[in-house]
């Protein structure tokens, strides 16, 4: 029952690359509901409403930055698509 479970979690990682330079990526997690983990770290949060705006804020600075979604999240794709990134 617990793998049934586990399966049926939401993903959340999200990988952006640069298109410029295919070595270049950004890895996003939401593990536990209320921790990121990032490329080299893991940072947690009091509630799992502030880990997803953090989640957000780091997938946007990615997309400033000019790198692409290579793969992620529905939800995520349908929120950047209704508001875009300045």
């Amino acid at each position: 029952m617990d793998q049934l479970i586990d399966n049926l979690r939401p993903q959340t990682v999200c990988c952006l690359i640069n298109p410029n330079d295919y070595s270049q990526w950004d890895i996003f997690e939401i593990r536990n509901e209320t921790e990121l983990k990032k490329e080299d770290e893991m940072i947690r949060y009091r509630d799992k409403e502030t880990t997803w705006t953090e989640y957000k804020k780091s997938i946007e600075a990615s997309l400033r930055k000019g790198y692409q979604i290579h793969y992620a999240p529905k939800k995520i794709k349908d929120e950047l698509t209704q508001t875009p990134i300045e």
